[in-house]
């Protein structure tokens, strides 16, 4: 476990400017992650072993610490706080882009109900 330490202060100890925003270290190697930690200003905050509420916590924290966006990585923070969160701020380009999903549900859809309509065995 002690190589797992090292990383932790390596990581919570960078200067670079995009390590001292909000983001997810996880311990252990990729196939068996051991813990998700949030990292924040060189400060660590357990959040325990599910990936996914180690990413709620992340996104949650750029709000409860009020600190911006990586440029690097913005568009996938507004795609899942637009989204999934569905906290709508109409960014351009993440607009555009839900919309061609949206499109695609609906043109796979209707494409489904006119199979189904043409051929009534085929499975659904």
């Amino acid at each position: 476990m002690q190589p797992n330490l090292n990383h932790v202060d390596f990581a919570a100890n960078r200067k670079e400017l995009h390590m001292r925003q909000p983001f997810i270290l996880a311990t252990g190697n990729m196939e068996d992650p051991i813990q998700y930690n949030i990292v924040i200003e060189k400060i660590l905050i357990e959040v325990g072993t599910d990936f996914t509420h180690a990413l709620d916590v992340l996104v949650s924290s750029f709000f409860a610490f009020n600190v911006h966006y990586p440029d690097v990585i913005k568009p996938f923070y507004l795609f899942l706080v637009e989204q999934v969160y569905e906290i709508k701020k109409k960014t351009p380009g993440i607009t555009e882009f839900s919309s061609s999903l949206h499109l695609g549900r609906f043109l796979n859809e209707d494409n489904d109900s006119q199979q189904s309509e043409e051929d009534p065995l085929a499975m659904e």
